[in-house]
Protein backbone atom coordinates (compact mmCIF):
# COMPACT_ATOMS: atom_id res chain seq x y z
CA UNK A 1 0.00 0.00 0.00
CA UNK A 2 0.98 3.58 -0.98
CA UNK A 3 1.61 6.43 2.00
CA UNK A 4 0.42 9.58 1.56
CA UNK A 5 2.95 12.18 1.72
CA UNK A 6 2.84 14.87 4.73
CA UNK A 7 5.16 18.09 4.44
CA UNK A 8 6.59 18.89 7.48
CA UNK A 9 4.75 21.80 9.56
CA UNK A 10 5.64 23.52 12.82
CA UNK A 11 7.75 21.81 15.84
CA UNK A 12 5.11 20.59 18.66
CA UNK A 13 5.23 23.26 21.65
CA UNK A 14 7.05 22.28 24.75
CA UNK A 15 4.93 19.89 26.72
CA UNK A 16 3.41 22.11 29.99
CA UNK A 17 2.22 24.94 28.08
CA UNK A 18 -1.65 25.41 27.45
CA UNK A 19 -3.18 25.19 24.38
CA UNK A 20 -4.61 28.49 22.53
CA UNK A 21 -8.50 28.88 22.89
CA UNK A 22 -9.59 26.05 20.60
CA UNK A 23 -6.74 24.04 20.81
CA UNK A 24 -5.89 23.58 16.81
CA UNK A 25 -5.19 19.37 16.58
CA UNK A 26 -1.83 19.05 15.40
CA UNK A 27 -1.46 16.85 12.24
CA UNK A 28 1.49 14.49 11.64
CA UNK A 29 3.68 17.22 10.08
CA UNK A 30 4.03 19.12 13.24
CA UNK A 31 5.04 16.38 15.38
CA UNK A 32 8.92 17.55 15.65
CA UNK A 33 10.82 17.96 18.32
CA UNK A 34 14.42 19.12 19.03
CA UNK A 35 17.11 16.88 20.04
CA UNK A 36 18.25 17.43 23.90
CA UNK A 37 21.78 18.37 23.93
CA UNK A 38 24.17 16.66 26.30
CA UNK A 39 26.43 18.85 28.16
CA UNK A 40 30.03 17.87 27.92
CA UNK A 41 33.44 19.38 29.44
CA UNK A 42 35.36 21.01 26.18
CA UNK A 43 39.18 21.59 26.60
CA UNK A 44 40.19 24.94 25.55
CA UNK A 45 42.97 23.87 22.91
CA UNK A 46 39.89 22.49 20.67
CA UNK A 47 37.35 25.44 21.10
CA UNK A 48 39.20 27.15 18.05
CA UNK A 49 38.58 23.53 16.04
CA UNK A 50 34.55 22.93 17.07
CA UNK A 51 33.70 26.71 16.30
CA UNK A 52 35.06 26.22 12.76
CA UNK A 53 33.04 22.79 12.91
CA UNK A 54 30.11 24.63 14.01
CA UNK A 55 30.59 27.35 11.27
CA UNK A 56 31.16 25.07 8.47
CA UNK A 57 27.62 22.86 9.61
CA UNK A 58 25.63 25.47 9.43
CA UNK A 59 26.36 27.83 6.45
CA UNK A 60 25.89 23.87 4.13
CA UNK A 61 22.59 22.57 4.04
CA UNK A 62 22.08 18.69 4.55
CA UNK A 63 20.04 15.92 6.31
CA UNK A 64 21.73 16.75 9.66
CA UNK A 65 19.29 20.33 10.06
CA UNK A 66 16.22 17.71 10.17
CA UNK A 67 14.21 16.89 13.37
CA UNK A 68 12.98 13.87 13.57
CA UNK A 69 9.20 13.11 14.66
CA UNK A 70 8.84 11.25 18.03
CA UNK A 71 8.38 7.73 17.84
CA UNK A 72 5.18 7.94 19.82
CA UNK A 73 2.55 11.00 19.62
CA UNK A 74 -1.00 11.19 21.01
CA UNK A 75 -3.56 14.26 20.20
CA UNK A 76 -7.21 14.13 22.18
CA UNK A 77 -10.17 15.91 21.48
CA UNK A 78 -13.01 16.37 23.99
CA UNK A 79 -16.69 17.34 22.92
CA UNK A 80 -20.01 17.19 24.60
CA UNK A 81 -20.67 13.98 22.22
CA UNK A 82 -17.30 12.02 22.33
CA UNK A 83 -13.83 11.91 22.63
CA UNK A 84 -11.18 10.96 20.27
CA UNK A 85 -7.84 9.59 20.57
CA UNK A 86 -5.66 9.81 17.58
CA UNK A 87 -2.71 7.93 18.32
CA UNK A 88 0.72 8.39 15.68
CA UNK A 89 3.04 6.25 16.09
CA UNK A 90 6.32 4.73 13.45
CA UNK A 91 5.57 2.06 11.86
CA UNK A 92 8.62 -0.15 13.12
CA UNK A 93 7.53 1.11 16.60
CA UNK A 94 3.35 0.02 15.59
CA UNK A 95 4.89 -3.37 14.11
CA UNK A 96 6.55 -4.12 17.41
CA UNK A 97 3.76 -3.16 20.02
CA UNK A 98 0.71 -5.06 17.58
CA UNK A 99 2.76 -7.35 16.26
CA UNK A 100 1.38 -6.58 12.53
CA UNK A 101 3.64 -5.58 9.75
CA UNK A 102 2.77 -2.20 7.95
CA UNK A 103 1.03 -4.48 4.91
CA UNK A 104 -1.29 -5.69 6.55
CA UNK A 105 -2.85 -3.10 8.28
CA UNK A 106 -4.97 -1.75 5.21
CA UNK A 107 -6.12 -4.33 2.88
CA UNK A 108 -6.64 -3.72 -0.99
CA UNK A 109 -9.30 -1.32 -1.25
CA UNK A 110 -7.52 0.79 1.49
CA UNK A 111 -9.79 -0.01 4.44
CA UNK A 112 -8.26 -2.15 7.78
CA UNK A 113 -8.24 -5.80 7.29
CA UNK A 114 -10.47 -7.99 10.23
CA UNK A 115 -7.61 -9.02 11.95
CA UNK A 116 -5.87 -5.18 11.80
CA UNK A 117 -8.71 -4.24 13.80
CA UNK A 118 -9.22 -7.24 16.30
CA UNK A 119 -5.58 -6.83 17.13
CA UNK A 120 -5.26 -3.32 17.79
CA UNK A 121 -8.79 -3.13 19.37
CA UNK A 122 -7.62 -5.60 21.58
CA UNK A 123 -4.09 -4.25 22.71
CA UNK A 124 -5.51 -0.33 22.78
CA UNK A 125 -8.23 -2.15 25.34
CA UNK A 126 -5.17 -3.22 27.58
CA UNK A 127 -3.03 -0.44 26.83
CA UNK A 128 -5.04 2.66 27.29
CA UNK A 129 -7.51 3.03 30.37
CA UNK A 130 -10.39 6.31 29.84
CA UNK A 131 -12.49 7.29 32.68
CA UNK A 132 -15.43 9.62 32.29
CA UNK A 133 -16.64 10.92 35.19
CA UNK A 134 -15.08 8.03 36.99
CA UNK A 135 -17.07 5.41 35.20
CA UNK A 136 -14.74 3.58 32.78
CA UNK A 137 -15.44 3.66 29.23
CA UNK A 138 -14.62 1.16 26.41
CA UNK A 139 -13.52 3.17 22.75
CA UNK A 140 -14.43 1.78 19.93
CA UNK A 141 -11.72 2.03 16.76
CA UNK A 142 -12.56 4.44 14.04
CA UNK A 143 -9.57 4.11 11.85
CA UNK A 144 -6.20 3.22 10.61
CA UNK A 145 -4.34 5.15 8.09
CA UNK A 146 -0.22 4.84 7.10
CA UNK A 147 1.18 8.33 6.21
CA UNK A 148 4.84 9.56 5.71
CA UNK A 149 6.11 12.75 7.50
CA UNK A 150 8.46 14.03 4.59
CA UNK A 151 10.60 16.40 6.36
CA UNK A 152 13.85 17.67 4.76
CA UNK A 153 13.53 15.12 2.17
CA UNK A 154 13.57 12.69 4.77
CA UNK A 155 10.61 9.79 5.16
CA UNK A 156 8.94 9.02 8.09
CA UNK A 157 7.02 6.15 7.95
CA UNK A 158 4.03 6.30 10.10
CA UNK A 159 0.77 4.98 11.25
CA UNK A 160 -2.62 7.03 12.72
CA UNK A 161 -5.04 5.22 15.06
CA UNK A 162 -8.34 6.81 15.71
CA UNK A 163 -10.07 5.84 18.67
CA UNK A 164 -13.88 7.13 19.95
CA UNK A 165 -15.36 7.44 23.22
CA UNK A 166 -18.70 8.34 24.01
CA UNK A 167 -19.15 11.09 26.17
CA UNK A 168 -23.10 12.05 26.15
CA UNK A 169 -22.92 15.30 27.50
CA UNK A 170 -20.16 17.76 29.27
CA UNK A 171 -18.29 15.33 31.63
CA UNK A 172 -16.40 17.29 34.99
CA UNK A 173 -13.65 15.34 34.34
CA UNK A 174 -11.49 12.49 32.19
CA UNK A 175 -8.73 10.42 32.84
CA UNK A 176 -6.48 9.11 30.15
CA UNK A 177 -3.79 6.56 30.85
CA UNK A 178 -1.05 5.17 29.12
CA UNK A 179 0.53 1.66 30.43
CA UNK A 180 2.54 0.43 27.22
CA UNK A 181 5.95 1.63 27.07
CA UNK A 182 8.82 -1.37 26.17
CA UNK A 183 9.37 -2.35 22.99
CA UNK A 184 12.13 -5.16 21.80
CA UNK A 185 13.21 -1.90 19.32
CA UNK A 186 15.87 -0.96 22.11
CA UNK A 187 13.95 2.22 21.56
CA UNK A 188 13.34 4.42 25.05
CA UNK A 189 10.10 6.10 24.39
CA UNK A 190 9.53 8.24 27.83
CA UNK A 191 8.19 10.61 28.10
CA UNK A 192 5.11 9.89 25.73
CA UNK A 193 4.00 13.46 24.70
CA UNK A 194 0.34 14.28 24.20
CA UNK A 195 -1.96 16.93 24.33
CA UNK A 196 -6.10 17.53 24.75
CA UNK A 197 -8.25 20.00 23.35
CA UNK A 198 -11.58 20.71 24.43
CA UNK A 199 -13.95 23.69 25.03
CA UNK A 200 -12.02 26.12 23.67
CA UNK A 201 -8.81 25.01 25.77
CA UNK A 202 -6.44 22.09 26.43
CA UNK A 203 -2.35 21.77 27.74
CA UNK A 204 -0.16 19.34 26.66
CA UNK A 205 1.26 16.54 29.33
CA UNK A 206 3.19 13.98 29.28
CA UNK A 207 2.93 10.12 30.22
CA UNK A 208 5.31 8.42 32.11
CA UNK A 209 5.86 4.85 33.09
CA UNK A 210 5.67 6.02 36.79
CA UNK A 211 2.79 8.85 36.14
CA UNK A 212 0.83 6.68 33.34
CA UNK A 213 -2.17 9.00 34.24
CA UNK A 214 -3.56 12.51 33.70
CA UNK A 215 -6.93 14.19 34.55
CA UNK A 216 -8.51 16.64 32.65
CA UNK A 217 -10.83 19.19 34.78
CA UNK A 218 -13.67 21.39 33.08
CA UNK A 219 -13.69 25.09 34.40
CA UNK A 220 -15.31 24.96 37.59
CA UNK A 221 -15.90 21.58 37.36
CA UNK A 222 -17.68 20.20 40.58
CA UNK A 223 -16.24 16.86 42.08
CA UNK A 224 -17.07 14.09 43.89
CA UNK A 225 -14.91 12.51 47.00
CA UNK A 226 -13.38 9.59 46.60
CA UNK A 227 -14.92 8.12 49.32
CA UNK A 228 -18.32 9.28 48.42
CA UNK A 229 -18.14 7.95 45.05
CA UNK A 230 -16.48 4.03 45.41
CA UNK A 231 -16.08 2.51 47.80
CA UNK A 232 -19.54 3.98 49.70
CA UNK A 233 -18.50 2.15 52.81
CA UNK A 234 -15.36 3.20 54.79
CA UNK A 235 -12.51 0.74 55.37
CA UNK A 236 -12.97 -1.18 58.68
CA UNK A 237 -11.15 1.06 61.45
CA UNK A 238 -8.05 -1.24 63.53
CA UNK A 239 -6.56 -0.25 66.61
CA UNK A 240 -2.20 -1.08 67.19
CA UNK A 241 -2.20 -3.13 70.06
CA UNK A 242 1.53 -2.98 72.12
CA UNK A 243 1.72 -6.85 72.12
CA UNK A 244 4.97 -6.78 74.19
CA UNK A 245 3.56 -4.07 76.87
CA UNK A 246 0.23 -5.65 77.06
CA UNK A 247 2.44 -8.86 78.31
CA UNK A 248 4.21 -7.22 80.83
CA UNK A 249 1.51 -5.22 81.98
CA UNK A 250 -0.74 -8.49 82.75
CA UNK A 251 2.37 -10.44 84.21
CA UNK A 252 2.60 -7.08 86.53
CA UNK A 253 -1.31 -7.03 87.50
CA UNK A 254 -1.11 -11.05 88.01
CA UNK A 255 2.22 -10.38 90.22
CA UNK A 256 0.48 -7.70 92.23
CA UNK A 257 -2.58 -9.36 92.69
CA UNK A 258 -0.49 -12.67 94.24
CA UNK A 259 1.10 -10.17 96.41
CA UNK A 260 -2.09 -8.74 97.77
CA UNK A 261 -3.50 -12.25 98.38
CA UNK A 262 -0.23 -13.36 99.98
CA UNK A 263 0.03 -16.50 97.86
CA UNK A 264 3.43 -15.01 96.89
CA UNK A 265 5.95 -12.84 99.24
CA UNK A 266 5.29 -9.25 98.75
CA UNK A 267 9.26 -8.85 98.88
CA UNK A 268 9.23 -10.36 95.22
CA UNK A 269 5.60 -9.48 94.06
CA UNK A 270 5.51 -6.04 94.41
CA UNK A 271 9.40 -5.71 92.70
CA UNK A 272 8.71 -7.75 90.31
CA UNK A 273 4.81 -5.73 89.50
CA UNK A 274 6.97 -2.62 89.41
CA UNK A 275 9.53 -3.91 86.70
CA UNK A 276 6.93 -5.57 84.73
CA UNK A 277 5.04 -1.95 84.76
CA UNK A 278 8.09 0.30 84.03
CA UNK A 279 9.24 -2.34 80.99
CA UNK A 280 5.64 -1.74 79.44
CA UNK A 281 6.16 1.33 79.56
CA UNK A 282 9.37 0.91 77.63
CA UNK A 283 8.46 -1.00 75.01
CA UNK A 284 5.00 0.62 74.73
CA UNK A 285 6.07 1.48 70.95
CA UNK A 286 7.29 -1.57 69.89
CA UNK A 287 5.93 -4.70 68.54
CA UNK A 288 2.07 -3.38 68.02
CA UNK A 289 -0.16 -5.02 65.84
CA UNK A 290 -3.31 -3.76 63.95
CA UNK A 291 -6.33 -5.42 65.33
CA UNK A 292 -9.89 -4.58 64.16
CA UNK A 293 -11.78 -2.04 65.79
CA UNK A 294 -15.22 -3.20 68.31
CA UNK A 295 -16.79 -0.62 67.17
CA UNK A 296 -17.05 -1.97 63.46
CA UNK A 297 -17.52 0.03 60.62
CA UNK A 298 -18.96 3.20 59.79
CA UNK A 299 -20.64 3.96 55.94
CA UNK A 300 -20.42 7.11 54.87
CA UNK A 301 -23.41 8.75 52.81
CA UNK A 302 -23.03 11.56 49.91
CA UNK A 303 -24.00 14.82 50.61
CA UNK A 304 -27.07 15.46 47.78
CA UNK A 305 -24.86 17.47 46.04
CA UNK A 306 -22.46 14.43 45.71
CA UNK A 307 -25.27 12.11 45.13
CA UNK A 308 -26.75 13.92 41.91
CA UNK A 309 -23.18 13.97 40.31
CA UNK A 310 -22.98 10.34 40.74
CA UNK A 311 -26.26 9.63 39.60
CA UNK A 312 -26.18 11.91 36.76
CA UNK A 313 -22.40 9.99 35.82
CA UNK A 314 -24.18 6.25 36.19
CA UNK A 315 -27.35 7.57 34.11
CA UNK A 316 -25.17 8.86 31.10
CA UNK A 317 -23.10 5.72 31.14
CA UNK A 318 -26.92 3.87 30.59
CA UNK A 319 -26.57 5.38 27.02
CA UNK A 320 -23.04 5.23 26.61
CA UNK A 321 -23.27 1.26 26.67
CA UNK A 322 -25.09 1.35 23.29
CA UNK A 323 -22.65 2.78 21.11
CA UNK A 324 -21.03 -0.63 20.83
CA UNK A 325 -22.64 -3.34 18.67
CA UNK A 326 -21.51 -6.50 20.19
CA UNK A 327 -23.85 -7.46 22.96
CA UNK A 328 -21.35 -9.07 25.64
CA UNK A 329 -19.74 -4.90 25.61
CA UNK A 330 -23.59 -3.61 25.88
CA UNK A 331 -24.09 -5.66 29.14
CA UNK A 332 -20.34 -5.19 30.55
CA UNK A 333 -21.05 -1.09 30.33
CA UNK A 334 -24.57 -1.43 31.84
CA UNK A 335 -22.93 -3.58 34.16
CA UNK A 336 -20.86 -0.34 35.06
CA UNK A 337 -24.58 1.64 35.85
CA UNK A 338 -27.04 -0.72 36.78
CA UNK A 339 -27.23 -3.64 39.55
CA UNK A 340 -27.45 -7.03 37.96
CA UNK A 341 -31.13 -7.41 38.70
CA UNK A 342 -31.71 -4.65 36.80
CA UNK A 343 -29.52 -5.22 33.27
CA UNK A 344 -31.93 -7.05 30.98
CA UNK A 345 -35.08 -4.62 31.99
CA UNK A 346 -32.76 -1.20 31.39
CA UNK A 347 -31.55 -2.89 28.31
CA UNK A 348 -34.68 -3.90 26.84
CA UNK A 349 -36.40 -0.40 27.40
CA UNK A 350 -33.45 1.51 26.27
CA UNK A 351 -33.08 -0.45 23.23
CA UNK A 352 -37.01 -0.25 22.15
CA UNK A 353 -36.83 3.80 23.07
CA UNK A 354 -33.98 4.34 20.65
CA UNK A 355 -35.87 2.69 17.60
CA UNK A 356 -37.41 4.79 15.18
CA UNK A 357 -40.70 2.89 13.93
CA UNK A 358 -41.64 5.80 11.44
CA UNK A 359 -38.32 5.33 10.00
CA UNK A 360 -38.57 1.87 9.17
CA UNK A 361 -36.97 0.35 12.26
CA UNK A 362 -34.20 1.90 12.22
CA UNK A 363 -31.78 2.61 15.43
CA UNK A 364 -30.90 6.06 16.62
CA UNK A 365 -27.39 6.49 17.76
CA UNK A 366 -27.34 8.82 20.88
CA UNK A 367 -25.65 12.36 20.59
CA UNK A 368 -26.10 13.67 24.22
CA UNK A 369 -28.11 12.88 27.01
CA UNK A 370 -29.09 16.40 29.02
CA UNK A 371 -30.05 16.06 33.09
CA UNK A 372 -32.70 19.19 32.82
CA UNK A 373 -33.57 18.89 36.25
CA UNK A 374 -33.12 16.60 39.55
CA UNK A 375 -34.36 15.96 42.91
CA UNK A 376 -32.39 14.02 45.48
CA UNK A 377 -33.97 12.31 48.27
CA UNK A 378 -31.18 11.11 51.30
CA UNK A 379 -32.70 8.73 53.81
CA UNK A 380 -32.57 9.92 57.28
CA UNK A 381 -31.04 7.39 58.80
CA UNK A 382 -27.24 7.88 58.27
CA UNK A 383 -26.78 3.77 57.20
CA UNK A 384 -29.27 3.58 54.72
CA UNK A 385 -26.77 3.35 51.75
CA UNK A 386 -29.39 4.31 49.48
CA UNK A 387 -30.88 7.55 47.70
CA UNK A 388 -33.59 8.54 45.31
CA UNK A 389 -33.48 10.97 42.79
CA UNK A 390 -36.77 12.20 40.49
CA UNK A 391 -35.38 13.74 37.40
CA UNK A 392 -36.54 14.92 33.64
CA UNK A 393 -33.78 14.34 31.02
CA UNK A 394 -33.71 14.96 27.38
CA UNK A 395 -31.80 12.17 24.92
CA UNK A 396 -31.11 13.64 21.65
CA UNK A 397 -29.79 11.25 18.94
CA UNK A 398 -29.97 10.21 15.13
CA UNK A 399 -30.64 8.11 12.34
CA UNK A 400 -29.74 7.67 8.75
CA UNK A 401 -32.35 7.02 6.93
CA UNK A 402 -32.40 7.01 2.96
CA UNK A 403 -29.52 8.74 2.37
CA UNK A 404 -30.17 11.82 5.02
CA UNK A 405 -30.22 12.29 8.90
CA UNK A 406 -33.13 12.63 11.17
CA UNK A 407 -32.44 14.34 14.63
CA UNK A 408 -34.95 13.22 17.27
CA UNK A 409 -34.83 14.44 21.09
CA UNK A 410 -37.30 12.37 23.77
CA UNK A 411 -38.05 13.72 27.41
CA UNK A 412 -37.72 11.27 29.95
CA UNK A 413 -39.27 11.68 33.79
CA UNK A 414 -38.28 8.80 36.19
CA UNK A 415 -37.75 7.40 39.51
CA UNK A 416 -34.57 6.33 40.38
CA UNK A 417 -33.13 4.25 43.67
CA UNK A 418 -29.48 4.13 43.73
CA UNK A 419 -28.14 1.85 46.12
CA UNK A 420 -24.12 0.65 47.47
CA UNK A 421 -22.14 -2.35 46.83
CA UNK A 422 -19.16 -3.82 46.91
CA UNK A 423 -18.11 -2.01 43.62
CA UNK A 424 -19.57 1.41 44.65
CA UNK A 425 -22.94 3.09 43.50
CA UNK A 426 -25.14 1.54 40.89
CA UNK A 427 -28.75 2.25 40.37
CA UNK A 428 -30.81 -0.57 41.91
CA UNK A 429 -34.53 0.31 40.21
CA UNK A 430 -36.26 2.66 37.77
CA UNK A 431 -39.96 3.84 37.56
CA UNK A 432 -40.62 6.10 34.18
CA UNK A 433 -43.29 8.36 35.19
CA UNK A 434 -43.33 10.29 31.45
CA UNK A 435 -42.19 10.26 28.01
CA UNK A 436 -43.04 12.80 25.33
CA UNK A 437 -41.35 13.48 21.90
CA UNK A 438 -39.74 17.09 21.77
CA UNK A 439 -38.35 18.90 18.87
CA UNK A 440 -35.57 21.22 18.75
CA UNK A 441 -33.17 21.89 21.26
CA UNK A 442 -33.61 22.90 25.27
CA UNK A 443 -34.66 26.24 25.54
CA UNK A 444 -31.69 29.15 25.01
CA UNK A 445 -29.58 30.12 27.72
CA UNK A 446 -30.29 26.74 29.60
CA UNK A 447 -27.50 24.66 30.51
CA UNK A 448 -28.19 22.01 32.74
CA UNK A 449 -29.81 20.86 36.34
CA UNK A 450 -26.43 21.99 37.63
CA UNK A 451 -26.44 25.28 36.32
CA UNK A 452 -29.12 25.85 37.45
CA UNK A 453 -28.50 24.56 41.16
CA UNK A 454 -25.18 26.91 41.02
CA UNK A 455 -27.76 30.09 40.89
CA UNK A 456 -29.37 28.97 43.48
Amino acid sequence: MGHAPVTAGPRVPHPGRSLPPGGAVLDSADLASPTPMRHLPIRSGLLPAILAGALLVAVVPGPAAAHTPPPVYFSWRLTEERLSMKMVVEEALFSDWFGLAPDAVLGADGRPTGEARRVVQARLDEWCEVRIDRVPVKGILESLQRQTVIDHELDYPYVYVTVVFGVKGRPNQVSLTWRKYDNTLGRYIEPVDAEIGAFGGGAYFEFRAAEPEFTWHAPRAETVREESWTPPVVPPATIAVPVASAALLLAAVIALVLGLRSRLPRRLSFPAAAVGLAAAAALLGVARVEVPSPFGTRFRMPDAREARLIFESLHRNIYRAFDYEAESDIYDTLALSVTGGLLDRVYAEVYESLIMREEGGAVAKVQSVALLDAAVAIPAAGDARHFGVQCLWRVTGEVGHWGHTHRRANEYEAEYTVVSGSEGWRIGDVRVLNQRRVEGEPPEGWTDARSRDEGK
